[in-house]
């Protein structure tokens, strides 16, 4: 199981079929997916964290979507997100 932040971001590091970039900043992982799309991930006390943002063109970012999955659900929900091949489905309401 994965204990925090940095050793997400190893496993990260390792796995050459996500999509993207990212970076390790200050306790989160910064991954700039496609598009103005940008994940932020966190695995500190006392919770995970997972948010989507986009950037519009006039440099304004705003949340798409956040939520806290469990420790042993994130680097599944970072494999689901961002292997090459998959299909990422953003719906506007």
């Amino acid at each position: 199981m994965i204990q925090n932040t940095k050793e997400l971001y190893e496993k990260m590091c390792g796995t050459s079929e996500l999509c993207g970039s990212f970076e390790l900043i200050d306790n989160m992982i910064v991954w700039d997916l496609f598009d103005g799309f940008t994940i932020k991930i966190s695995i500190e006390p006392p919770s995970t964290f997972f948010s989507i943002e986009k950037k519009w063109f006039w440099g304004i970012t705003n949340s798409i979507t956040d939520w806290h999955p469990d420790e042993e659900e994130v680097f599944e929900q970072v494999c689901k997100i961002g292997f090459k091949g998959n299909v990422w489905v953003i719906r506007k309401n």
